[in-house]
């Protein structure tokens, strides 16, 4: 009788908010130098650190890790967390990952930067001992490899200095990074913007149905504006197959 093989599988859990090249680029790495069968990319609906106001919304996130990586087979996009109890804690979806897939050999994957602060993890302790950990360095938190708990492990992949954070900024700047993103990504991203801007153009010029000029502020913004527009817009004849872009960037209120 043949053995199933046990595939080593990458928990790359984060918000990817959104996904860039120094996520690929160290993903890529793990599978190609650490020994990882395949990583999965666990996109979070909610981290406990952070406030549901700082996330794009949880159906664009994955859409975007899914356009990113459909051209590499050792990756997948996960929505996992998705349908589990939130705030999504990683102990219980390390404990879960484990029970659905029992002939998985599962690897957490973490920065250097959340290592110095692991112990404010919800039962920290608990991740150690039930699971394996690869810690990658990020600039500015050095790790000191001989202190390690048997199961983590440092890597020595290079550093990718790029947050989401920028992107983010850089985005809502107008600036061109196209070399930041998976072209995919960047291509959704324009037309994202352009959608934006043809929103602001039509609500300016008072152009749309049931519209007055007096509900639009001053201050208008990406979230603001798409809600004052979206209702006038979803019934028109116009090809705007970009609204479904606007209505998975945006949250109820």
């Amino acid at each position: 009788m043949n053995q199933v093989k046990t595939r080593k599988t990458g928990i790359f859990s984060g918000s990817f908010n959104p996904i860039h090249i120094g996520h690929l680029a160290l993903a890529n790495y793990l599978c190609e130098y650490e020994g990882l069968d395949e990583i999965w990319f666990m996109v979070s609906p909610q981290n406990p650190l952070k406030t549901k106001a700082e996330l794009w919304s949880d159906e664009l996130r994955l859409q975007l890790v899914e356009l990113s990586i459909s051209d590499y087979p050792r990756f997948r996009a996960s929505d996992f967390e998705f349908h589990l109890s939130r705030p999504s804690y990683s102990v219980y979806t390390l404990e879960k990952l484990r029970e659905t897939y029992p002939n998985r050999e599962f690897y957490f994957i973490i920065g250097s930067d959340n290592w110095e602060r692991f112990e404010r993890w919800y039962q920290s302790e608990r991740i150690i001992k039930e699971n394996q950990l690869l810690i990658y360095p990020r600039p500015g938190f050095p790790v000191k490899e001989e202190e390690l708990p048997e199961t983590v492990r440092l890597v020595h992949s290079p550093v990718f200095e790029i947050s989401s954070t920028f992107i983010r900024e850089a985005l809502s700047a107008g600036k061109d990074i196209r070399y930041f993103l998976h072209p995919r990504v960047w291509e959704l991203s324009r037309k994202i913007i352009y959608a934006f801007e043809y929103i602001i153009i039509c609500v300016r010029q008072n152009i749309t149905d049931n519209l007055s000029a007096t509900l639009v502020p001053d201050n208008l913004t990406w979230k603001n504006g798409c809600h004052v527009v979206l209702d006038s817009f979803q019934q028109k004849s116009a090809d705007f197959s970009t609204v479904n872009f606007l209505q998975l960037s945006l949250r109820p209120e």
